[in-house]
C-alpha cells in the first residue's frame, strides 16, 4: 500500500515566515517634521501623554506678543493628556486581533502571504488612528489655543500629524 501526500509549498513558506515572526509598527517616521523642524512623533507623544513646560522669559515675551500675556505667577504651561493612541488601541484591539486571525487563515490557505496579512492589519490600524485624530474632542483646547486657531479642534491644526501617520511591516524572513 502506498500513500500519496501532496505538499502545498506556499503554505509551508507562509508557515515558515510566520515562525520567524513579524510586526506592524504604526506611527510617525523619525524624519517627518513640521515646518519648524519639530518631529511629528514628538508632538504626537506630547499630545498622548501631556506635558508640563517651564515658562521662560522668551516664552513670556512670545505670549505677550500674541496678546496673551502670562500672569507673573504662571511658572509652567500644562498640556493635558489626549490619549488618542491608547484609547484607539483599547477600543479596537479585539477587532484588530480578529482581522489578523482572518488574514492569517487566508495566508494558510495560500490566498495571502504573511507579509500581506500584516500589511492589511497595518492599514486598518492606521485608518483607525486617523479616524481618532479626526474626531478627538476631549479635553478641549485652551482658550488661547482656540483664539489662535479660530476653532476648538484638539489634535488638528495644520493637518500634518493626521496626514503623516504611517505603518511599516517588519518580517524576519531574511534571518
Amino acid at each position: 500500500m502506498s500513500v500519496k501526500i501532496k505538499v502545498n509549498w506556499d503554505i509551508l513558506l507562509t508557515l515558515k515566515s510566520m515562525e520567524k515572526g513579524g510586526r506592524v509598527k504604526v506611527g510617525w517616521r523619525e524624519n517627518t517634521k513640521y515646518d519648524d523642524n519639530t518631529p511629528v512623533y514628538k508632538i504626537a507623544e506630547i499630545q498622548e501623554y501631556g506635558a508640563r513646560i517651564p515658562v521662560t522669559d522668551k516664552m513670556r515675551r512670545w505670549f505677550a506678543a500674541q496678546v496673551f500675556p502670562l500672569k507673573k505667577t504662571t511658572t509652567e504651561i500644562v498640556i493635558p493628556p489626549r490619549p488618542f493612541i491608547r484609547q484607539t488601541a483599547d477600543r479596537n484591539k479585539k477587532k484588530w486581533m480578529w482581522l489578523l486571525r482572518e488574514k492569517l487563515v487566508k495566508a494558510l490557505d495560500g490566498k495571502l502571504t504573511f507579509e500581506q496579512a500584516l500589511n492589511q492589519l497595518g492599514l486598518r490600524i492606521e485608518g483607525d488612528l486617523k479616524e481618532a485624530i479626526s474626531t478627538f474632542s476631549e479635553p478641549a483646547n485652551a482658550p488661547m489655543t482656540i483664539a489662535m486657531k479660530g476653532k476648538d479642534t484638539p489634535l488638528r491644526d495644520t493637518g500634518i500629524m493626521l496626514d503623516t501617520i504611517d505603518y511599516e511591516v517588519e518580517t524576519n524572513e531574511t534571518s
